[in-house]
């Protein structure tokens, strides 16, 4: 399964088509920024209008796609969106009531770290503590 976007596309679109396909991850997108001191783009602010369009956030016209097959390595992923569409992007896993970077799980595959954010959302449902109205 690939996201396919094109300049219109806007990000929550993006984040919709991956959520839909990984319930347990989500995509973050970043403005790019030049590093000072290695004179490299690198990651800037989180992109938090989720409307902005890819030509708003590149200013220019790009359209493409990017594999989402649930064996590839979340650092796969996340380097094809950078030199496929020039989007520097992060996966998040759902931990409990957060969403926590892959960091630490880069070298793991989308469908492993869905699994496990699935695994932890089981977790919180098995430990809920009882509505307060329940106890009554």
């Amino acid at each position: 399964m690939n996201l396919v976007f094109t300049e219109d596309t806007k990000i929550c679109e993006l984040n919709k088509q991956f959520h839909e396909h990984y319930p347990y991850l989500k995509l973050q997108f970043y403005e790019d920024k030049i590093d000072l001191h290695s004179h490299q783009e690198a990651p800037g602010s989180p992109i938090k209008d989720e409307n902005k369009t890819i030509h708003d956030i590149l200013h220019g016209r790009v359209s493409g796609s990017i594999s989402m097959n649930g064996h590839a390595k979340v650092k796969t992923f996340e380097h094809n969106w950078k030199e496929i569409a020039g989007l520097w992007v992060q996966v998040f896993r759902k931990s409990g009531n957060v969403w926590l970077q892959t960091t630490v799980t880069d070298d793991l595959s989308l469908a492993d770290v869905n699994r496990f954010g699935e695994e932890m959302a089981k977790d919180v449902e098995k430990d809920a503590l009882p509505d307060i109205h329940e106890q009554e």
